[in-house]
């Protein structure tokens, strides 16, 4: 058995399996939920049964098991239905370095990151799901004006960082 994928984008989709067993084996093969489907669900010898999975509209990641001949293969399936909102966009600081914080709204199981464009910000909270707040630690300037942005839940905030003196 083959082709049965640990994880699905909430978009669904279809999976071609591979079954194989001599000519003489029957073979079936189902889900433990209604929003995916292998067909068919039963043979004999080899076969190539479709897994169809629908998408998927909540917030959340969802699970489900495709048992093939009594073995079990576990499914995750991302979410479609997340949007954030990242507030500020552009963040002006000091010289001087520190916490600058980024706030993250969207609906509690989203998940997000961040990353950042340049080593003087490093980015303290890389990952999250749900609302948050982002830190990150800007070094010290040691010259001229400069520039960054990081990506957080795919939107970009644009950093400039004031010279010293």
């Amino acid at each position: 058995m083959s082709g049965v994928p640990s994880s699905i984008p909430g978009a669904g989709g279809r999976y071609s399996l591979s079954i194989g067993v001599s000519s003489s084996c029957q073979w079936t093969a189902r889900t433990d939920v209604n929003w995916a489907d292998v067909a068919p669900g039963s043979g004999q010898g080899n076969a190539a049964p479709t897994l169809q999975v629908n998408r998927n509209e909540a917030f959340f990641t969802r699970q489900f098991t495709v048992y093939i001949n009594g073995q079990t293969f576990l499914t995750t399936q991302g979410s479609t239905n997340c949007t954030y909102n990242v507030e500020p966009t552009t963040l002006e600081e000091s010289h001087e370095g520190g916490i600058a914080r980024i706030t993250v709204a969207t609906a509690e199981g989203c998940g997000w990151s961040v990353s950042a464009s340049e080593a003087w910000v490093r980015v303290l909270t890389p990952t999250g799901t749900g609302n948050a707040t982002v830190l990150l630690d800007l070094s010290p300037n040691p010259s001229d004006v400069r520039h960054a942005f990081v990506t957080v839940a795919g939107r970009r905030v644009d950093i400039t960082q004031r010279r010293r003196g």
